[in-house]
Formats: structure tokens, sequence, C-alpha cells
């Protein structure tokens, strides 16, 4: 009997892996880290300077995470990372009682370990198993931290509550989701489509170049020195910088900044909630890159983006702090 196309089953591993390197601090750090604050009396400078390292370490060694994927292969870059964010996981549980031990923690160690063990070495995979369908593919990966999104700030909002506000608690539950993700990436994530005597999108793939209604893919490979010059990269690292910076300031002060506001520590998780499915609306519109031309669809985003951050600022009501997941819809 032949077998199936692994691509799908690799995609449900990537899945599992990026919630857990990427989707958990990301959105669970916004709920935990408010109760640390409290916990170790943290100012809100403090508290944001810690998540702000942690979204740079998410984004600066990206080059460097870049050319491990390109020398050792995307296993054992993911395994570095999850390693990586588990051993800040640790620290976060035993170690931290300031703020610039949590800045090096969760901003540094779990920051590298998002970045390593998250999105790049993930695209680099899907890049090979997936060609025509590369945007289905990457919509369902990304579909992963907007569920978990939507589910973590609520649990890690009862686990704490539960254990008597042991912010702690949500680090030790981190962990063992991390040695998890280690076990499926070491069990279950294959290089190419060639290791196990497939080709890509399970070989429905031309030779050449392909047009799909009004969207063109092509299998060319750019250098890097191409890809660098090319006014398209400019315009979406601008848009890109852009992104961040809002999705930084939402994750690292929202809960705190909705407390400010008279909403409930309940009310403030759901919001983060809220701004987590919010992304799942993104990813199924980012699904339809094989049949739009992308930049509509960044375009889009980029318009949810701006009315997102004008409606958060000032969320008296949970009509506006429901709207303030419109900033990451599409990441």
């Amino acid at each position: 009997m032949k077998a199936g196309f692994y691509g799908w089953k690799l995609l449900a591993a990537f899945w599992i892996i990026y919630l857990v390197n990427l989707g958990y601090p990301t959105y669970g750090s916004s709920v935990v880290n408010a109760y640390m604050a409290t916990s170790l009396h943290l100012d809100r400078a403090m508290l944001g300077l810690a998540f702000s390292i942690y979204m740079l370490m998410v984004g600066l060694p990206g080059p460097l995470v870049a050319a491990i994927v390109n020398r050792i292969g995307v296993r054992w870059t993911l395994l570095i990372g999850s390693c990586s964010a588990i051993l800040g996981g640790l620290a976060m549980a035993l170690v931290v009682h300031t703020g610039w031990q949590a800045v090096i923690a969760f901003g540094v160690l779990i920051g590298f370990g998002s970045c390593a063990g998250g999105a790049i070495a993930e695209q680099a995979g899907i890049a090979q198993w997936f060609v025509r369908r590369r945007a289905l593919a990457l919509s369902l990966m990304y579909s992963s931290g907007g569920v978990g999104g939507f589910i973590l700030p609520p649990l890690l909002n009862r686990l704490i509550a539960n254990t008597n506000g042991n912010w702690r608690a949500g680090w030790w539950a981190f962990i063992v989701l991390g040695v998890i993700a280690a076990l499926i990436t070491v069990l279950f994530v294959k290089e190419r489509p060639s290791d196990m005597g497939q080709l890509p999108d399970g070989g429905e793939v031309a030779a050449g170049p392909m047009k799909s209604k009004t969207v063109w893919v092509t299998t060319e490979e750019w250098t890097f020195k191409e890809a660098i010059r090319s006014r398209a990269l400019l315009l979406m690292l601008l848009s890109s910088i852009g992104i961040s910076c809002g999705f930084t300031l939402i994750q690292g002060h929202g809960v705190v900044h909705l407390k400010d506001l008279g909403h409930s520590p309940a009310e403030a998780a759901r919001a983060m909630s809220i701004l987590a499915v919010s992304t799942l609306a993104g990813k199924l519109l980012a699904s339809f890159g094989d049949r739009i031309e992308p930049r509509y669809v960044w375009a889009a985003a980029m318009t949810a983006f701006g009315l997102g951050m004008i409606l958060v600022v000032h969320a008296t009501s949970a009509l506006d702090w429901g709207s303030a997941g419109a900033p990451h819809w599409c990441a």
C-alpha cells in the first residue's frame, strides 16, 4: 500500500511545536507575568522591558537561526529552540526573584527558544514539503498561535488562581509542554520529501512556474543579494516592524492596561483570548494566498491593525477590547 503524503503529518507536528515554543510564551506570558509583576512588586517599565526583550529575541537572532537551519537542518534547530525555552522556563519557575532575572530568563532564553523553535525553521520545512499549497500549509501552521492564544490565557488565569496566585505554576506547565514538543521534534520532524521517498505536495508539483487563476507561483530560487535588495522585502520589513511594535505593546501591557481601565483579571485574560481568536480569521484569509494576490491580504491585515490599535487605547467596554484582536489577526 502506498504511504500517504507525509507533509500533512509533519504539518501537525509543526502545529504543536509552534503552539508550545512560540504561542505559549507570547500569549500565556501576558497573564503569568502580570501575576509575577504583582508578586515581585515590579513596575510597568520592568514588566514591559521583559516582554520587549522577549520580542526582540524572537526576531533579532533570525539571521543566525536561518544560518543554523542551513547548517544543521530543521529538526536540530527546533530542538535547540525547545531546549533554550525549557531552560528559560526552569529559570522562571525556580530562580527568578527580580525584574532583571526575568528579563534574562524570559526575555533572552525563552525569547531565543521561540525564535529557534518557532516560525523560521518551520517555514523552511514547509517550503521543502509544499509549493502549490504553501499558503494553505503556512496558514494552518500559524493557526496554532491563534488557537493557543484563545485557550491559554483563561486556562492559565484559572490555574494560577487555583494555586493561590502562584504564577510559577504557569511556567511548570510550560516546561512539561516543552518536553513534549522536544520529543515530537525528535520523533516526527523530517527534513525534506526525498527523505521519505516522496515529492513536494505529494507529487503534484510541475517542473516549472505555475499560475493558478491570478496568483503566480514560481520554483525559482532567489539569492540572498537579490532578496535583500528587493523593494518588496523592504516594504514587508517596515510593515512587520510596525505590527511588532503594536503587538509587543498589547502583549506586554494589555492585561494590566485593561485592569487599569476597570476590567477584572478574568476579563483582561479573556481579551487576550479574543485577540488570539481574531488571528484565526487572519489565518483563514491568508490561506487564500494561493488564489488571491498576497499583497491584498497584507493590505487588509494592516488596515485591521491600525483600527485595532485605535480602539484598544480607550477600551472602556467589552466591545472595545473585543476589537483589540485586530492588530495581529494575520500574523
